[in-house]
């Protein structure tokens, strides 16, 4: 735009299409004062009708920005080298000596239509007042902050109800066992109930200091682990329930499976909220209930494997598929009645935390799959770097001080 486009001498039209804009608009000369503000910014800053006219452009801003400014090339110092338009947020002064919020679009003015700064002859400024946004941006963190906090709670209330489930389920066989003696060969030995209970323990307390300490209850402490093994624990646990439920299980596990960077206790959290779907699941059907569990490696593009794969599949009524595209997010539940809808969306943080996914896939006769994957751990080095394969030969001094023969007790 060329400054004969804007002069309010030689165009009546353009002076009131500036007035009748919701946003404040202002031109400055080549000097930086202000020879054009429009009733908008007016009203915004609090001036009446033509007091800003010949102001400096100063004028429009608290001091803090004034200071930024000192010092800077020409009348309006905001612009870097080659820039001939900007956009940015600053604070505007109000008329009382108050700030607020604005949207600040600003425009270098020049004879040949403003591509140049060499023939600069002012400045076009356009101001969006940003407090309703900065208000209902407000509001919307306030409303999002309780319901972020209420789903953490509801998703630590999940994972407490597991692991009350289990306590109970292993309290009843200790008390099976002190009313019946007899049957104490046909049941897991009494340490291992215990030692599930004080794990099981610990897991809840660890949830609840997460919670309290506003930290991200499923973060994860990565370690090598035998993702094998983890499944067989997994499945001993939830033995008794299994099998009271008619359930068949088979566990196709590789033998030759690479060990994953996971964290255990976090692993075994998805691993049972997968089982408890899929026994949920099967309870729909009468017969043919089977739960089969397989792992494989993924290969790698060396000999080193990328990762591994678990299956987890059962033969339950399957997902719709209306459904199925929603199954990971929070609340979403096909349980009529009986469940919060979490676990799922509890899994898929789980996994992402440990740099895997999670997903499910409707097997090709009835039920679903669910498949976890994981990267596999980094192998270690096989021997210590050579610096430390040997220590340093000992004098002979300091073998003689090492000699336990020769010491003497000492008080320190």
């Amino acid at each position: 735009m060329t400054m004969e486009a804007w002069s309010p001498d030689k165009s009546n039209l353009l002076q009131q299409v500036m007035q009748i804009v919701g946003e404040g608009v202002a031109i400055t000369d080549q000097q930086g004062r202000l020879v054009f503000a429009n009733r908008a910014l007016e009203r915004l800053l609090g001036y009446e009708p033509g007091e800003l006219n010949g102001l400096p452009w100063q004028t429009l801003f608290p001091g803090r920005l004034r200071r930024q400014a000192e010092g800077g090339p020409g009348p309006w110092p905001f612009y870097k080298p080659g820039e001939t338009t900007r956009r940015y947020e600053a604070r505007l002064l109000h008329r009382d000596g108050s700030s607020l919020p604005a949207l600040v679009s600003s425009c270098l003015l020049s004879t040949d239509g403003g591509t140049s700064s060499s023939r600069y002859q002012g400045i076009l400024l356009m101001f969006t007042d940003l407090r309703e946004r900065q208000h209902l941006q407000a509001q919307v963190e306030q409303l999002a902050t309780p319901a972020l906090m209420g789903q953490r709670i509801a998703s630590v209330v999940h994972e407490l109800s597991n692991s009350l489930t289990i306590l109970t389920m292993q309290a009843q066989l200790l008390s099976k066992k002190v009313a019946a003696p007899e049957i104490l060969g046909s049941v897991p030995p009494v340490e291992q109930n215990l030692a599930v209970i004080q794990g099981e323990a610990r897991r809840m307390m660890q949830l609840v200091d997460n919670l309290r300490l506003s930290a991200d209850p499923y973060q994860v402490n990565l370690e090598t682990t035998d993702v094998n093994a983890l499944i067989e624990a997994t499945l001993d646990l939830q033995s008794h329930q299994l099998q009271a439920e008619g359930i068949q299980v088979t566990a196709a596990l590789e033998s030759t499976l690479p060990s994953a960077g996971a964290d255990p206790y976090r692993l075994q959290q998805v691993l049972v909220n997968v089982i408890n779907n899929a026994r949920q699941a099967m309870a729909a059907v009468e017969q043919g209930r089977k739960l089969v569990i397989t792992t494989h490696t993924i290969p790698g593009d060396s000999d080193a494997s990328s990762g591994i794969q678990v299956h987890i599949a059962d033969t339950g009524p399957g997902i719709p598929p209306d459904v199925m595209a929603h199954i990971f997010e929070p609340f979403c539940t096909t349980k009529s009645g009986n469940g919060m809808g979490l676990g799922l969306s509890i899994c898929e943080r789980i996994m992402k935390n440990h740099g895997g996914r999670i997903w499910a896939e409707n097997n090709a006769g009835p039920g679903v799959t669910f498949v976890l994957e994981l990267p596999a751990a980094v192998p270690k080095p096989s021997k210590p770097p050579a610096s430390l394969d040997r220590l340093p030969t000992q004098p002979p001094a300091a073998a003689a001080f090492c000699d336990s023969s020769h010491r003497q007790p000492a008080l320190v």
